[in-house]
């Protein structure tokens, strides 16, 4: 078939399946979002919905339309009807990231919720051109690091900031909010049936919310109330909220960039993801479309990154085309400039979306295992534990006493997470040279204050700079000894990555 031939359809019955699909999880980060604002930030609810969902509307809609019309161009090119777009949207690490590493630690030093939704533009404004720019650094650094490293860093954000957090609010309400658990878990997890075969996940919303109904926690006055967000909310851009938010985001740079490297290397994994089932996308456009959208969601009021998803092949299975995307787009743009998610919110109780993110840590924490070779395993546990430690530091710190460990390990801790777990497998691989790479890497971020400390400076955290330069200097010598002793064991030169399953960055 000539290209000039290709009839490739704006709509095939599959893309239903697909868009609801992606529904129940697109509504789920948006309830917690709207819920962390309003009920733990105190945020005024016109910026909630006349500011934040409105650029989180059209943010999403541009990359949406995008990857539909870039499958259009690919179904062009190789004259195929068959061709599925790349599932897009906001990314479930980063909406935890952003909620409690950059917003929250701002809303709580200051009681401010307008600056920390502020800090939270700038960042996500950061995130976009990082991810923009990916494309000249992702397939290099994926190349380099172990995945150890990368995967474990990020196992440590979904275990700690996402999976824990979500079980927080899961177990405040465990009447409500456990059934739903035990469904997601057989649907997700043990891929069985549910009745009636409605999907997991729209029986875990829809039983969830009848149970927070029938315990009094949800009520028709609330429903009454949220009738007051209903209107038009078309986004406006606000270049002042972000410059202002510039001036406060030094503190958190050293997680913003290692967080959007990440994003950076999952988008290119779901660009070979689907690469694998048939579907040859750019792998430069992809990322730099994923910061457009990132950006003008920022632009226009959105504080949260958006992304590719690596969930391609199963929509590809369905035999899903451009037209899911299509659909989800149009659904954030009605959200976003409707007010109606406000009523979404007085039916549905937020506790029950975190539901979603529960498994999502789950599952992001096992792949740190299942993707890396057997060997790397305790390199993957020892990247988990920065997380940890900067999670439970958040509560431990009010404690008078604590180990200050709390305080320098939580500092920067995503680029520790990477230096740790990439040093380790290295040494499990006896790799010694490229693991005083990795520890003078560590002395130095460490030597300006982007890692262990809470601010840039010269000399901020001297004395594990000087740690870091001590194991260099052994690596270093151990590197030497290797070379020239028949004594020394040699290097494992197997690869540093196994191949990765199939799985989500959402």
């Amino acid at each position: 078939m000539a290209q000039n031939e290709v009839n490739y359809p704006l709509f095939v019955k599959p893309d239903v399946d697909a868009f609801f699909g992606l529904l129940s999880d697109s509504i789920a980060k948006v309830l917690i979002i709207i819920g962390v604002f309003l009920y733990t930030f105190n945020m005024p609810a016109d910026i909630v919905f006349g500011r934040v969902i409105p650029g989180i509307g059209v943010g999403t809609a541009v990359g949406c339309f995008y990857y539909a019309q870039q499958a259009k161009r690919l179904a062009i090119k190789l004259g195929r009807t068959d061709v599925t777009a790349q599932p897009y949207g906001i990314g479930a690490t980063h909406v935890f990231v952003w909620l409690y590493s950059i917003m929250g630690p701002v809303y709580w030093a200051t009681d401010d919720p307008i600056l920390a939704w502020q800090v939270g533009l700038a960042a996500a404004v950061i995130g976009g051109v990082v991810e923009m720019i990916g494309s000249l650094y992702g397939e290099w650094l994926r190349r380099m690091t172990p995945r150890a490293g990368l995967l474990g860093s990020l196992a440590g954000v979904a275990i700690a900031y996402v999976g824990l957090s979500a079980l927080l609010d899961v177990g405040s309400i465990p009447a409500v909010t456990l059934i739903p658990v035990i469904l997601v878990f057989i649907g997700f997890f043990g891929r069985d049936k549910l009745p009636f075969k409605v999907p997991a996940g729209i029986s875990a919303v829809l039983v969830g919310s009848v149970i927070a109904w029938f315990f009094g926690y949800k009520d028709v006055a609330g429903l009454t109330a949220s009738f007051e967000y209903v209107g038009l909310n078309l986004p406006i851009p606000i270049i002042g909220d972000i410059i202002t938010g510039f001036r406060n985001i030094a503190p958190f740079l050293a997680i913003v960039i290692p967080i959007e490297i990440h994003n950076t290397l999952t988008t290119l994994q779901a660009v070979e993801s689907a690469h694998a089932g048939g579907d040859t996308y750019s792998a430069r456009e992809t990322m730099i479309v994923d910061g457009v959208g990132t950006t003008i969601g920022a632009i226009f009021g959105s504080p949260f990154p958006t992304t590719v998803y690596i969930g391609h092949p199963t929509w590809k299975r369905i035999g899903a085309g451009r037209g899911y995307m299509i659909l989800e787009g149009i659904f954030y743009l009605a959200m976003g400039f409707t007010g109606l998610m406000g009523i979404v919110d007085a039916v549905i109780p937020y506790q029950v979306a975190m539901v979603f993110l529960l498994f999502i840590g789950l599952t992001q924490g096992s792949q740190a295992f299942t993707a890396t070779p057997k060997r790397h395993a305790p390199a993957v546990w020892f990247a988990i534990m920065p997380a940890l430690i900067a999670w439970s530091g958040r509560f431990a710190t009010q404690v008078d006493g604590t180990s200050i460990t709390f305080v320098t390990v939580g500092g920067g801790y995503i680029i520790i997470s990477m230096i740790w777990g990439s040093m380790l497998a290295f040494i499990i691989d006896r790799r010694y040279l490229e693991a005083t790479v990795v520890t003078a890497l560590g002395a130095f971020f460490s030597f300006i204050g982007f890692i262990h400390s809470g601010m840039l400076g010269i000399n901020a955290a001297p004395e594990w700079a000087l740690g870091y330069l001590f194991i260099t200097l052994i690596l270093l010598g151990y590197h030497f000894w290797q070379g020239k002793s028949s004594e020394a064991m040699p290097r494992i030169e197997a690869p540093l990555t196994d191949e990765a399953p199939e799985g989500t960055n959402d």
